[in-house]
């Protein structure tokens, strides 16, 4: 059964509606149009307050239009000094809620640079939020309440799971861990899908086995209340197969190389926002 973008009533049926594969398949071009077709159906079609909302995608869309309910900032964190600038006569609704999903950039820096701006909120998802199987760290600052955390709640819930945090701190080290972590995570299994390889599997034979060994595990894993650490000790059997590769694991001090990944990811987020 195909698994679609949108499930939601409504969008289902609409010619916006793709599969993931199609999705993945489409060249830069074909996904900015696309891109550009949802938009004017949100505008044209999604009725969600009585009259259809007003969704912008450029500087001066924001510009322009001074009763916008959120501003998302998506740059790159090296990129985020010219927004400012072409937004600094921009005169804001001291409703509207600013957004940042941008690794390192504290939420002062917005309050800052941005004219009547002062409900600001932080948010670092990662790359599973494009299925729908997101994980989504968010902080806010103290000017939303409770209300408006239950909307932003609601927001990042399509596309995942959400996390709020009560200290901004912890985006840069979620930075680390969740956003990066696909990434790791991605390595990991092009290390292990080489070394099936090298034990004389096929390529797509040595895909499918780590692929289906990483799904089934955690499935398996989120399927119970048991620790990883217990699982590992209810599969390395004494004398065998597992074990064996496990010491190896440990001789190679595996843990401590991903705990020199997490540090190295934190301590560039932070530099990231800083500027550097």
């Amino acid at each position: 059964m195909n698994k679609y973008y949108y499930e939601r009533s409504g969008i289902l049926e609409s010619k916006i509606n793709i599969t993931y594969h199609e999705l993945f398949c489409k060249t830069d071009e074909e996904l900015d149009n696309w891109i550009e077709e949802v938009r004017q159906y949100i505008i044209e079609d999604w009725d969600v307050r009585g009259v259809p909302p007003m969704v912008g995608q450029s500087i001066d869309d924001i510009k322009n239009h001074n009763n916008l309910d959120y501003i998302i900032f998506a740059t790159r964190p090296f990129e985020l000094t010219n927004v400012f600038k072409e937004l600094k006569n921009a005169n804001f609704n001291k409703k509207s809620i600013a957004i940042s999903v941008i690794a390192g950039k504290k939420t002062e820096i917005f309050k800052k640079n941005l004219l009547n701006i002062s409900k600001i909120v932080r948010v670092m998802p990662n790359m599973p939020a494009l299925i729908g199987e997101g994980v989504h760290c968010i902080y806010t600052n103290k000017s939303i309440n409770k209300k408006e955390i239950k909307e932003i709640d609601k927001l990042f819930s399509l596309s995942g799971k959400t996390l709020f945090f009560n200290s901004e701190t912890f985006i840069d080290k979620a930075t680390a861990v969740s956003g990066s972590g696909p990434g790791f995570i991605f390595q990991l299994i092009d290390i292990m899908e080489k070394s099936a390889i090298n034990l004389g599997f096929s390529k797509n034979t040595a895909k499918i086995l780590i692929n289906e060994t990483f799904r089934g595990s955690l499935n398996l894993l989120n399927s119970n209340n048991i620790s990883a650490e217990k699982m590992v000790e209810t599969v390395a059997t004494r004398g065998g197969t597992t074990e064996a590769g496990i010491k190896k694991m440990k001789i190679n001090k595996v843990d401590n190389i991903f705990n020199q990944v997490f540090k190295a990811a934190y301590t560039r987020a932070k530099q990231q926002g800083e500027g550097k």
